[in-house]
């Protein structure tokens, strides 16, 4: 029976290590998700951004050549129904 006992406790202290382990795993990978974000957010613009929607093959847009700041002006075209 304390073999049994002592063979629990063991398998509780493996399962708390595990999880402390997979928990400091999870905040780690959450900060280099963060990190990465933000440098993205720093270079995120205006035109990088039109142009990803332009590139996009399933929009259905109208580009005008003269908008504010020289950058096109997006006219989402009417959906078909």
């Amino acid at each position: 029976m304390v073999f049994e006992i002592n063979i629990a406790k063991r398998d509780a202290e493996i399962t708390i290590i595990k999880a402390q382990a997979q928990a400091r795993a999870n905040v780690i990978e959450a900060e280099g998700q963060a990190k990465a974000q933000e440098i993205i957010n720093k270079q995120l613009t205006t035109k990088y951004i039109q142009l990803k929607a332009v590139e996009n093959p399933n929009n259905r847009m109208m580009i005008l050549p003269s908008g504010r700041d020289g950058l096109p002006v997006i006219i989402n075209a009417p959906q078909e129904k």
